[in-house]
């Protein structure tokens, strides 16, 4: 690779050819006699770079005759895939080159292209370094290397610079085991002064192995740049934190990073939120339905923290830097999550839409998890519920790159609930109707008395297996740079049929684009990601329990089927009015940010972060009078949705990196400013004159139109200050203070904070020589701090009004217009806190091939924000305010990882993470003149239900029974006092919270091939899936229902007696114990297989590299548990979908 863009290193270069003494000394004599140690250090230095082929043995065909070294240089690149870094300057120097060589080790024809040559080389990574090996300037005196350091002594200069080329700014030089240091500039560059040749240099940068030289041997050698190498174990790998870096070894929180690699083996997965399930401990990932890859993706990181159900549990989002927020206008809850980029009010097939959803999952390099206050606390209020960085793909120095991917895939329902064929089916029915003792006629009946009996229809087949979802993926990235300017381009295109899709297609396009330049002092980078996503649906309506001989959804003439609905006297009851009712979501999403830097001073920078996101979502739902029943004089609807979102934010940070004392200390302080809109508008249209006007609504004869919108505001300053004494002990400490303009008056303002601190007790030398030899790593790691969260709602301090209620108009009285007022007004409400504790222990063992760690947290959230009840007779049921209610979530996480086996063909390796968290409600003062007195105890978990205990069935009348708790001959239910106290009955608690949940993965990789497995596993109860439809009424039912049920007095059965007709007991099942279980489960989730194609045939093709892999996901699932999967928990519900994909990689 020619260096050009490498020129301005040249200077830094001469000044590292320098080394300076106390001492000057002159004349020929010396001149000759440096001379000679200069040339002989240089044919050291080549030894020792040639000692190193092995590890770089590829082979090299060059049959060439005097050509210049550069073009050999290029020959080499083309064939290996090594770069070379060299000035064009010295490089004229350079004699021609005669090379026959065929398939020879590239450390053997390197060995002649440099003989005779005026050059050395070093080999770090893929990168040859070319340098002159006349380092300094003739006249200048020689060195004296002095072991004295009270005397005037060495002065060294150079660079620090990445495998791949890159700058490492920021990155540490200190002198082993003193107090000496220094932090390299803008330019990668590092200045140490008055050494001794004796002296041992470690050069240490996040995410890099630490490199070690003896200072005399760096400036005999000549090296005026270090080249350091990635990290190759999970302890030294960067990982992103709250505005910087850190290592796991280094780091004082709690950060969880899964990597873009991770994310991309699950190739069927649209949605990269859903890929973390199982991957990081504590973290518990969910859908509230399955089948639509659009639908909104709950997370949790450990536990619920609010007592309010109003609001979700979603941790703060950052891309980039950037919050990517959506203000949720149109209400959400903690059961469903957000409605996310869909706030209009228009009904969606999966409650709501991610904005992730327009993410595509090859643009993320990585994804870090933060979760405890040291990691947290320093965004405040935004960080009460955890956060998520996601980080995406950046350029780096080297060879432009041309990548092409495309993916062909397809899903299937895995497997299918076991039903009633229709001889069972009519069974039951007249068994209920005898027990009820009603005849049937063709009014309650119509399934024994009209409908065809001699039909068999699997309702399940026709409305789930009807096809198998199709995906398509394909993209084209172009990336490379040089140490000054990296770039990356991505466009990507995804077309995915969901399973519960009858007809269209879920799309998306988009292209991501990053640039990073380096000019002296100044960095500037830039990324924007601008995409397109288009849910094109006409979505499968339940009806998989309708009963086997109901009519077929269509007619002979191909029409929806409701003549045989209307003649069975069912003409509201037609489920599939849905198959001819058309839905679309349009969104248009952008991301962006821009982050400028600049060196004030020797280790000063002022950064200036901005972001800018912008998403425009229109809905539309139509409801053609073709589609509903004719009987009902129907008339066309339309509904329309728009939703606006946008935000912006501007974060000036001040960073000041040196050496204080005997350690380094990183000092930041910034302030954040930020405002985000949601416009989300519904329009209901209705009267159409044609079917094909329905797309617009002004072809409406009448037009409602509902508006909600919001605005939030933010500012903050905030601080951290770390210190780092010799990599051994670590302190970290952060401190915020936020406004928000969710508070009223006097109560905009919070302050929270954080302290952390670490001990790398295995750097101690007493230490090191007690523990045992195969402990290579032993670290204590703890913090303490507060959060907050201001989830509330916006403006709720003020007063609101509007001319409608419950989304019905007011009517005009006198030509005046009515105005209504939204809620009670309260200017009193403030911040509620999260306190969180963690200790950690961290064990590496081997030299670090197997790493252990365990956590303990505790965080307890009070001054509870929450809904307070107030007399109706005020006009409202409710006000916001704070209770004072206290929430603790505790547990405990552990992660394993281990290189098994590692040899130079085969490798495997494992990792386990494993989350434990117990939620309990330890306070909530006056509970007992709240509304949740009769939903919450205290001492339980916020996520238990209360329920009757269920005790079987009365062999004489076949029906349920339950334990009358209070013994007072009634089984009542009152919601007015603590469950299973004074008159209810509900004595019985079940946490529906998982108690644990984790994944195991498994990587091996022999030579090209790689094997990848993960499995994740969760402990925890859900409803079962036999509970629910009453037996004997017109619906489908399990055969395990039938085959053990109560017939005739006398019978002992777990389930009760068939009846048309639901009594009260009946009723009180689906309240009962009896509807639980163990819905615990081990799932194979993902199986990857890839095959890379050896580097020689990839060139001998004209390509730098290809790859194939094929991956599956969701295999299968070992359970107990009583139904279809334990993730679909109600019967006739689809369970998770099973996939696979097949991926083509080239690159040129």
């Amino acid at each position: 690779m020619q260096s050009n863009a490498y020129k301005w290193l040249l200077p830094v270069w001469q000044r590292a050819a320098y080394v300076h003494t106390g001492t000057a000394m002159t004349g020929q004599g010396n001149r000759k006699y440096f001379t000679a140690g200069r040339k002989l250090a240089a044919v050291l230095l080549l030894f020792f770079v040639l000692g190193l082929t092995p590890a770089f043995a590829q082979q090299v065909t060059v049959m060439e005759k005097n050509i210049p070294l550069r073009k050999v240089f290029q020959l080499i690149e083309k064939q290996t895939g090594f770069q070379f870094f060299f000035s064009d300057e010295d490089l004229q120097q350079a004699k021609p080159v005669t090379l026959h060589v065929r398939e020879e080790e590239m450390g053997n024809v390197l060995r002649q292209c440099f003989s005779g040559q005026p050059f050395v080389f070093e080999i770090v990574g893929k990168t040859v370094v070319v340098k002159k090996k006349k380092v300094l300037q003739e006249g200048l005196p020689p060195t004296t290397f002095r072991t004295d350091t009270t005397a005037a002594g060495l002065d060294i200069y150079g660079t620090v610079i990445g495998a791949q080329g890159e700058l490492l700014v920021g990155a540490s030089v200190a002198i082993q085991h003193t107090q000496r240091g220094v932090i390299t500039d803008a330019k990668g560059v590092f200045q140490l002064h008055n050494l001794s040749p004796h002296d041992t240099i470690a050069v240490r940068y996040i995410g890099y192995q630490n490199r070690f030289f003896n200072a005399g041997e760096f400036n005999k050698a000549g090296i005026p740049y270090i080249f350091l190498e990635k990290a190759d174990n999970k302890l030294d790998q960067m990982v992103v934190q709250a505005y910087g870096t850190t290592s796991q070894r280094l780091t004082t929180g709690n950060i969880v990073k899964v990597s873009g690699d991770e994310i991309v083996k699950q190739a069927a997965i649209m949605n990269p939120l859903v890929a973390l399930e199982g991957r990081v401990p504590g973290l518990v990932v969910s859908q509230p339905t399955f089948g639509y890859a659009s639908g909104n993706v709950k997370m949790e990181i450990r536990g619920r923290s609010t007592i309010s159900s109003q609001f979700t549990s979603d941790p703060l989002y950052i891309i980039d830097g950037v919050p990517l927020t959506t203000l949720d206008v149109e209400g959400s809850s903690y059961t469903s999550g957000s409605n996310g980029v869909v706030q209009s009010g228009v009904i969606t097939p999966g409650f709501g839409q991610s904005p992730f959803f327009n993410l595509n999952p090859a643009d993320i390099e990585s994804i870090e998890v933060l979760k405890d206050a040291d990691a947290t606390a320093i965004y405040g209020s935004r960080g009460a519920n955890g956060v998520l960085l996601i980080t995406t793909k950046k350029g780096h120095p080297g060879a432009t790159n041309f990548n092409a991917t495309v993916s062909q895939g397809f899903s299937v329902v895995p497997r299918y609930w076991k039903m009633l064929d229709t001889k069972q089916y009519l069974q039951m029915r007249r068994e209920a109707f005898n027990n009820d003792g009603i005849t049937p006629t063709t009014s309650n009946a119509p399934d024994l008395l009209v409908w065809d009996t001699t039909q068999d229809i699997n309702w399940q087949k026709q409305l789930w297996g009807q096809h198998a979802g199709k995906i398509t993926d394909a993209s084209l990235s172009l990336s490379g740079g040089d140490a000054k300017t990296m770039f990356r381009i991505n466009g990507g295109y995804r077309r995915q049929t969901p399973l519960l899709t009858n007809t269209g297609a879920d799309r998306r396009g988009s292209i991501d684009f990053s640039l990073t330049h380096h000019a002296g002092n100044f960095t500037a980078t830039l990324s924007a990601n601008y995409s397109i996503s288009d849910v094109n649906t006409i979505y499968t309506p339940g009806g998989v329990t309708l009963a086997p001989d109901a009519p077929p959804i269509y007619n002979e003439k191909g029409a929806l089927n409701y003549d045989a609905w209307n003649a069975a006297g069912m003409m509201y009851s037609y489920p599939f009015a849905a198959l001819k009712q058309p839905y679309s979501s349009k969104t248009n999403l952008l991301i962006s940010s821009m982050r400028l830097s600049y060196e004030l001073m020797k280790g000063l920078t002022l950064t200036l972060g901005a972001g800018y996101n912008n998403s425009q979502n229109k809905q539309l739902s139509l409801q053609p009078a073709s589609s509903l029943n004719p009987l009902l004089f129907p008339t066309s609807i339309g509904t329309y949705g728009n939703t606006a979102s946008s935000s912006w934010i501007l974060e000036p940070q001040l960073t000041y990196n040196t050496f204080v004392g005997p350690g380094s200390l990183e000092v930041l302080v910034g302030g954040s400013q930020q405002t985000t809109n949601t416009d989300g508008m519904q329009q209901q249209g209705y009267g159409f004159l044609n079917e094909s006007l329905m797309k617009s609504v002004v072809n409406a004869q009448t037009i409602l139109t509902y508006e909600n919108v919001g605005q939030y505001k933010y500012a903050a300053v905030f601080g951290r200050v770390n210190y780092n004494i010799g990599n051994k002990y670590i302190l970290n400490l952060n401190a915020r203070r936020d406004g928000s303009s969710r508070f009223g008056p006097n109560r905009q303002f919070g302050n929270f904070g954080s302290v952390g601190a670490a001990w790398i007790a295995s750097e101690e030398p007493w230490l090191r020589k007690a523990l045992p030899a195969v402990i290579s790593f032993f670290k204590f790691r703890g913090s303490y701090g507060s959060t907050g969260s201001d989830a509330i709602g916006d403006y709720q301090y003020l007063s609101q009004w509007s001319n409608n209620q419950n989304y019905q108009a007011l009517y005009s009285y006198g030509g005046i217009q009515p105005l209504i007022s939204q809620h009670a007004v309260n200017q009193d409400y403030r911040w509620q806190v999260n306190r969180k504790v963690e200790g950690n222990v961290d064990l590496g063992f081997n030299k670090d091939r197997y790493t252990l760690s365990v956590s303990w947290y505790q965080q307890r959230t009070s001054n509870q924000l929450m809904q307070f009840p107030t007399p109706i007779f005020s006009g409202f049921e409710s006000v916001a305010a704070n209770w004072p209610a206290t929430l603790q979530n505790a547990g405990l996480e552990f992660t394993v990882s281990a290189k098994i086996i590692q040899t130079k063909a085969f490798s495997w390796s494992t990792n386990v993470v494993l989350g434990i968290n117990h939620n309990r409600l330890i306070r909530y003062d006056n509970i007992a003149l709240s509304a949740d007195v009769g939903q919450y105890k205290v001492g339980k978990s916020i996520n238990s239900v209360y329920l009757f205990h269920a005790t079987g069935v009365d062999p004489q009348t076949g029906q349920y029974t339950y334990e009358d708790h209070n013994h007072d001959g009634s089984l009542t239910t009152n919601y007015s006092v603590s469950p299973g106290t004074g008159n209810d009955d509900r004595a019985v608690s079940v946490d529906i919270s998982p108690r644990f949940t984790g994944g195991w993965g498994n990587q091996f990789q022999y030579k090209n091939f790689q094997l990848s497995l993960y499995c994740v596993f969760k402990d925890a109860k859900g409803v079962n899936g036999f509970s629910g439809n009453q037996p004997g009424q017109m619906a489908n039912i399990s055969p395990k229902v039938l085959a053990d049920h109560w017939q005739k007095p006398g019978d002992k059965a777990t389930y009760a007696r068939f009846t048309t007709q639901q009594s009260y007991n009946d009723g009180l099942y689906s309240q009962s114990d009896a509807v639980y279980s163990d819905a615990s489960y081990l799932r194979l989730s993902t199986v990857a297989f890839s095959y890379s194609l050896p580097e020689h045939i990839a060139k001998k093709a004209g390509m730098k590299a290809c790859a194939f892999s094929c991956s599956a996901q969701n295999i299968f699932t070992i359970t107990g548990y009583k139904g279809l999967d334990p993730d679909a928990q109600y019967f006739g519900s689809m369970p998770p979908a099973r996939s696979f994909t097949g991926t083509l990689s080239l690159t040129f």
